[in-house]
Parts: C-alpha cells; sequence; structure tokens
C-alpha cells in the first residue's frame, strides 16, 4: 500500500471516528422520566417535628398533596411557636392545655367558614386558610374558642 493510500485511510478513519464519537455523545441514553405528579390522599394523625400532643388530620372528601401537607405543617408550626412566643398570654395557657390533652386539627374543604371552627379538643381549619394565611394571631383565637374566648366559627 502506497502513502498517499494509507494517509487517506487514515483521514477516512478519523473522520469515522469522529462522527461515531458525535453521535454517541449526542445521543441520550435516558429516556425522559415524565414529571412526577404529586396525588392528593388523606391524612391521619400527622405529627410536627418539636411539636408534641398534637394530631393533623383531613376530614372525609378533604385530601392534599405531599406538598400542601407540608406547607401547612410549616405553617403551624410557626403559628404554634409565634403563640408560644407572643404576648397573648391567654392564648398561650390555653394552647399549653389543648396540646396537653391531644390536640386535633383537622383540615377541611369549606365554604361555610374562612378560617376556623373549634369544639372540645378539636380544630378544624379552612384548607385554604391553611395553606395561605394561616398565622399565630388566627391561631391564637381558633385556640381561645376552644375555651369559650371568642367566636367559635370564624
Amino acid at each position: 500500500m502506497n502513502k498517499n493510500k494509507k494517509q487517506k485511510l487514515y483521514g477516512m478513519a478519523i473522520v469515522a471516528i469522529l462522527a461515531l464519537s458525535f453521535i454517541v455523545l449526542s445521543c441520550d441514553e435516558e429516556e425522559d422520566d415524565p414529571p412526577v405528579v404529586e396525588q392528593p390522599q388523606d391524612w391521619t394523625d400527622v405529627t410536627i417535628d418539636g411539636i408534641s400532643g398534637l394530631k393533623i388530620s383531613t376530614v372525609s372528601g378533604t385530601q392534599l398533596t405531599p406538598t400542601q401537607m407540608n406547607t401547612v405543617k410549616s405553617k403551624l408550626k410557626t403559628a404554634i411557636e409565634g403563640v408560644q412566643g407572643g404576648s397573648d398570654t391567654t392564648a398561650q395557657a390555653f394552647l399549653g392545655v389543648a396540646l396537653g390533652q391531644q390536640l386535633v386539627v383537622e383540615l377541611e374543604t369549606t365554604n361555610t367558614y374562612n378560617q376556623y371552627n373549634s369544639a372540645g379538643n378539636k380544630i378544624r381549619l379552612n384548607v385554604n386558610h391553611a395553606l395561605n394565611t394561616l398565622n399565630a394571631t388566627s391561631f391564637a383565637s381558633a385556640i381561645k374558642a376552644m375555651y369559650g374566648d371568642g367566636p367559635v366559627q370564624q
């Protein structure tokens, strides 16, 4: 084989290797996974780290995704800590009693009330309020209402 043919073969081999490398590198070996869609679900006896004496559940017909439940837990923890560290000593005392007796917070999709409905050792929170506007002030009102110090429903 003469020198010219060898150079052409080497040149073609290099081009073939480059082309093959381009094809391999541009190929996506993994198929694109479909996006993960969270499914709404019922929740029972959910707890919040750092808050003892509290159970969160959804009422029949109300389902939340895991992300929504995490949002509610975060807002509820912030609200409870706000009451505990706030200046409303009545709400603090009632919250202490409620947590000592196992406070139940039920989440409900409803048009009957905008924020909460209190009864016994249970508070029902409107899901929209719990997800969007729950804070220490509104939670303090709900806690005080459980003990007759405010409207039972708001």
